[in-house]
């Protein structure tokens, strides 16, 4: 490490979001990339690896393996993974007390800047009348972090709908078969009730062309972006739009692909 580059953490850097971002950081000579994964030896650790970044072993649950892997740092980025059984079934403890662990470990390692993938309050935003354990959970652990005096900044960064998304077998399953699988009249369809909103807008995120590149943008400036809220947006289409976007890119001219309500 260079004496003069900024070291940041990212925990769940593994996953989609953070290994977005690790790669983005990792691009810039200012910043030195350090992963956290429970298992450096996996094939998506490895990965980044090859690219030259550090991955280090550490255990989200563990203080110790955390203000390990802390030390040292300037920034961290967090994402938790929200689709772990326990945490969507509310089997032991919540998202909420794993973040809350990161944080205090970031606090007692001397981090100053934190970037975190949050999403909004559903609970708060609908009267109580919808909650969603994972978007709860994560905002509840940026309102954490963000009441932590020891922190010069805390920034929340909420993703857009994954455009990766509709190449996943059980989204593929549930939305119709778009982008991988034809339904029975041949069409690669996707199947979804309106938003709600007119014109039909939805907040599409191509996770590993853009989401990186968001955080990459507040670690540059972090005190520009404190105590805000950034939505990490590529393009909003309708569900027919991006049908039809996907058509054009993917398909020759004679290829129908369509998007039914």
């Amino acid at each position: 490490m260079v004496p003069s580059q900024k070291l940041i953490a990212v925990v769940g850097g593994t996953g989609q979001l953070g290994s977005s971002v690790a790669i983005s950081l990792h691009d810039n000579p200012e910043f030195q990339v350090r992963v956290l994964s429970r298992d450096p030896t996996s094939a998506k650790a490895q990965r980044l690896v090859k690219l030259g970044i550090q991955v280090v072993k550490a255990d989200n649950w563990s203080d110790t393996d955390l203000q390990s892997a802390f030390r040292g740092c300037w920034g961290i980025f967090i994402n938790l993974n929200s689709d772990l059984p326990n945490f969507k079934r509310k089997i032991g403890p919540s998202e909420f007390e794993n973040g809350k662990i990161v944080v205090d470990a970031a606090v007692k390692a001397g981090v100053k800047h934190v970037v975190h993938a949050s999403l909004p309050p559903a609970s708060k935003l609908t009267n109580g009348k919808i909650p969603v354990y994972s978007f709860d959970d994560k905002r509840a652990i940026s309102d954490y972090a963000l009441a932590q005096d020891e922190f010069q900044t805390v920034t929340l960064v909420n993703a857009g709908w994954f455009l990766e998304n509709a190449f996943d077998p059980a989204y593929e399953t549930v939305f119709g078969g778009l982008a991988t699988k034809v339904d029975e009249e041949g069409f690669y369809t996707w199947k979804c009730p309106s938003m709600g909103n007119d014109p039909e807008l939805v907040p599409w995120l191509s996770v590993t062309d853009d989401y990186g590149d968001f955080v990459h943008g507040v670690f540059l400036d972090p005190q520009r972006w404190n105590k805000k809220v950034i939505h990490a947006v590529s393009e909003s289409l309708s569900f027919a739009g991006m049908a039809a976007s996907f058509q054009k890119g993917r398909f020759p001219t004679n290829f129908t692909c369509r998007s039914t309500r």
